[in-house]
């Protein structure tokens, strides 16, 4: 992972996710990078999301697939602590089990299903 996230301080993640929290409680904060060595997609064009969260990974990774414009046929993974995530979970169970210490969900993708 690229890590461009760490380019604030934890203080101010914490300070960001916080207010965004506050202001949109039924959403979750995920930070999403391609995942080192994937060469096989484009960069994302943007990494911050607000996301509902009721929506399944499944959803989510439509969403992902619609911006970084990649065919049907091409297949993405998406990733947290490198383990791959089972479409059917929901984001409040991943986030509740997941979120890193400033309060945002990092996940990663990838056009190869690289376990480990």
């Amino acid at each position: 992972m690229e890590n461009t996230h760490k380019k604030k301080s934890l203080e101010q993640r914490m300070k960001e996710s916080s207010d965004i929290l506050r202001k949109y409680p039924d959403r979750i904060c995920v930070y999403l990078e391609k995942r080192e060595g994937c060469k096989s997609l484009p960069n994302v064009d943007k990494n911050k999301y607000l996301v509902p969260s009721t929506i399944t990974i499944s959803q989510f990774t439509y969403v992902v697939r619609s911006r970084i414009k990649i065919g049907a046929d091409q297949a993405i993974f998406l990733f947290i602590n490198n383990t791959v995530i089972s479409g059917s979970t929901t984001m409040s169970e991943i986030y509740s089990k997941n979120k890193n210490d400033d309060g945002f969900l990092y996940i990663t993708y990838s056009g190869e299903n690289c376990f480990g």
